[in-house]
């Protein structure tokens, strides 16, 4: 089995597919794929300039107002109490 700390390595397990700065996906020989996430901090930097920020900021608002949402519903239906 391989870690994050040394995803760049060939695994024993199975063949590798990278998928982007994030990680990889490993073929385990029981014919499932682990993710194996890419170590941390990411290299080059992450860059979160205004524009970025703005879009992350709405983001986090519209995830918060879903939850508030769900959680109404749940609370009609009885669930949580």
């Amino acid at each position: 089995m391989i870690n994050s700390a040394d995803n760049k390595k060939k695994s024993d397990t199975g063949s590798k597919r990278y998928v982007g700065r994030s990680g990889i996906y490993v073929n385990q020989i029981q014919g499932y794929r682990a993710f194996i996430p890419a170590p941390l901090p990411p290299n080059p930097p992450l860059k979160i300039d205004g524009a970025l920020q703005k879009l992350l900021s709405q983001a986090d608002y519209a995830l918060g107002r879903l939850f508030k949402m769900i959680w109404k519903n749940l609370k009609e239906i009885g669930y949580g109490e």
